[in-house]
């Protein structure tokens, strides 16, 4: 008879013994689990999972305010470069162009010693501006036996340079054999010597050859006197029919053109040997005086 039918029966004793055996079973797998636990060591997973809580519980919680600024001034920073980014490609930047700075030239040493020296400047081949300067220095006194070099610069818009010997010839309309210029090539020296019977105008410059300059300059010597009688800065008619005569100074031969009887004023010319130095002057004193300052170089 089952425990349902004993109750309905009025038979108290048998559901008394049935809820006394529940209650016994409930207990007993209680006391099972708490005998397990008093007698049994627990396990290394329980170990490590309960180390693992502690752990968790001591570290520290990450801080970030300190940083909340660095991280606005990068976003703020970003925002910037990309915005300038932005402009320069949409907008994109032209620079106004700088204006070139002139050069500052420096004339080469003079081929021999003076005692002073003067620049005159003349915008591209300003011809009268030339002649104004170029006769101011002619008329200027300085003491007998000096030498005073004439550097001639010439200004091209923005560029300067020196003269050469063709834009010297072209400042006086006068027309050399090519065969000169192409000799003389290199950035001449002018000069004017002050001597005892007045000042006498002279140009030095090297050449490739000093047998070919020579030569060239003794086929020229037909037609030099008329073509170089602006140099001599006389007033005079010098007088025709006079040939070129041979000179030597100290072993080097020159040629000699005395155009005055009365005075040293001529045309004279010379192929210095030593380091190809072509020396034209208009005086056998100033002549002179070149050819032992040449010498003189060390």
């Amino acid at each position: 008879m089952n425990s349902f039918s004993s109750i309905k029966n009025g038979n108290p004793k048998a559901s008394g013994k049935e809820a006394a055996e529940r209650k016994i079973n409930i207990r007993t797998m209680k006391s099972d689990m708490e005998e397990l636990l008093k007698t049994t060591k627990p396990s290394l997973i329980q170990i490590l999972s309960e180390e693992a809580k502690k752990e968790t519980a001591r570290l520290p919680r990450l801080n970030l305010a300190p940083y909340k600024n660095l991280f606005a001034v990068g976003a703020v920073s970003l925002f910037l470069a990309l915005a300038g980014l932005a402009s320069y490609w949409f907008f994109p930047f032209r620079a106004e162009p700088v204006p070139e700075t002139p050069r500052k030239i420096i004339a080469a040493p003079p081929l021999f010693a003076v005692e002073s020296a003067r620049t005159i400047e003349t915008g591209g081949l300003d011809r009268v501006r030339f002649l104004t300067l170029i006769n101011d220095s002619f008329r200027e006194r300085e003491r007998p036996g000096t030498v005073k070099r004439i550097i001639i610069k010439v200004t091209d818009g923005a560029q300067e340079r020196f003269a050469t010997v063709k834009d010297f010839f072209s400042f006086y309309k006068i027309s050399p054999p090519q065969n000169i210029l192409a000799e003389l090539n290199s950035e001449p020296m002018f000069f004017f010597y002050y001597g005892d019977g007045g000042t006498r105008f002279g140009m030095a410059a090297r050449a490739k050859s000093g047998d070919r300059i020579f030569r060239d300059a003794l086929f020229w010597e037909e037609k030099m006197a008329l073509d170089l009688r602006p140099l001599l800065f006389s007033e005079e008619t010098p007088q025709q029919n006079f040939i070129f005569e041979d000179k030597t100074y100290r072993n080097i031969d020159w040629r000699f053109l005395k155009l005055f009887p009365e005075r040293d004023l001529g045309i004279a010319y010379t192929a210095f040997p030593a380091r190809n130095v072509f020396v034209l002057t208009t005086g056998k004193e100033s002549m002179e005086v070149v050819i032992s300052r040449l010498f003189d170089v060390r």
